[in-house]
């Protein structure tokens, strides 16, 4: 009994100095603007019990200075042709922002689970579709084979080490783990090509830089702009084009939709083990009741019923179900190499509280125990 009061006067202090934290003079973030730019990855994710369709929006950062060799694998286990289309960045800002509101929920129990062939090529890897999205080059495969995949991957331009056929391996043949009742899988490679959209801001600047050329087309646009001795249109060009390689680097840039059919609503994670040191993940699931990932090593973060405000903008994007009224937060902050497992969702029952009308004195007290479960909850503290 003492040891639990020590425990919650604990608390009690540490809500205390975080609240006195931001309410100090200085810069605050906003909690919605860490969901925005931290996570590396930033997903939201629907799933049909009835239709077995799951509609995915992923968007990822780039970082790298050699943004035309720059690619990204997706694999996708579906019983049939995915489609990848364009999404729009405003449904993550929405979702971060409404997730940030003042309102608090406890969670009560656990529940359980959420209530087409494909011509094989002969080398393990056939070419199912490629077209241009946005600044994309979207190529989509369905593999058979591992070690088939990294052959392709490397003789297209895509460098693939050998040792990374294990990773391949976990998509293409230990399907039966999650259900799948089929070997192989489908691998949307989406390659990076600003020229799609940017040709001609890509062109003004490369002919009006006159410093290093192996320097990065960020830094050439940087340096163009901060010129005077270039035209105004010259350097709004660099300008534009340097704000297009910003988001691009923060994970803002144009998302892409995935819509599939699957056995089970999940996120492929294992691939992102093939990246070095430490990453970090959101992944906002639509469902008509909070969620978690029973295999992965997402935690809940937070969840909130949905209001007909942030519901409709939802439904621009995703086709909901009508009962599909909650929203949950998951998160992941570690090492990418301890990425073991996809994460494959099921249901809970919880109970949701709407903002409550809290005397002035307590709600800062309430909040601050809030963030401060969020911050361990999640690992960053």
């Amino acid at each position: 009994m003492e040891f639990g009061k020590k425990i919650l006067m604990g608390i009690l202090i540490a809500a205390l100095i975080l609240l006195n934290i931001v309410a100090a003079d200085g810069m605050y973030i906003p909690d919605w603007q860490i969901h925005i730019y931290e996570p590396e990855q930033k997903v939201v994710i629907h799933w049909d019990e009835h239709t077995l369709k799951e509609t995915m929006i992923l968007s990822s950062e780039v970082r790298t200075d050699d943004i035309a060799n720059f690619a990204w694998v997706v694999p996708v286990k579906s019983l049939d042709k995915p489609n990848v289309s364009a999404s729009n960045i405003s449904l993550f800002y929405d979702l971060a922002k409404y997730m940030s509101e003042e309102d608090y929920y406890k969670h009560v129990r656990d529940l359980g689970p959420l209530a087409g062939g494909m011509a094989e090529g002969d080398a393990g890897v056939t070419v199912i579709e490629e077209k241009e999205i946005d600044i994309y080059d979207v190529t989509v495969l369905y593999a058979t084979d591992s070690q088939a995949l990294v052959d392709w991957l490397n003789e297209n331009g895509y460098p693939v080490n050998e040792d990374r056929i294990e990773i391949f391996d976990k998509y293409i043949d230990e399907n039966e783990e999650y259900g799948w009742n089929y070997t192989g899988c489908y691998f949307m490679v989406n390659k990076v090509d600003l020229k799609n959209k940017y040709a001609e801001e890509i062109e003004i600047v490369e002919e009006a830089y006159d410093g290093d050329e192996s320097a990065s087309l960020m830094r050439k646009a940087t340096y163009v702009h901060g010129k005077k001795k270039y035209s105004q249109e010259t350097r709004d060009k660099a300008w534009e084009l340097y704000h297009v390689l910003f988001d691009l680097e923060r994970g803002v840039a144009t998302p892409l939709k995935f819509e599939f059919t699957t056995y089970k609503p999940y996120y492929p994670l294992v691939i992102t083990s093939m990246s070095e040191g430490y990453t970090s993940i959101d992944v906002y699931v639509i469902s008509n009741k909070g969620i978690k990932d029973v295999t992965g090593p997402l935690r809940v973060d937070k969840a909130k019923r949905l209001n007909s405000e942030i519901k409709d903008k939802i439904k621009k994007e995703i086709g909901i179900n009508p009962k599909d009224n909650v929203v949950t937060r998951l998160a992941y902050h570690g090492k990418a190499s301890e990425l073991a497992d996809d994460s494959v969702f099921e249901g809970y029952y919880g109970i949701y509280v709407h903002p409550e009308k809290l005397p002035a004195a307590v709600k800062p007290i309430i909040y601050a125990i809030q963030e401060l479960a969020r911050l361990f909850t999640t690992g960053r503290i």
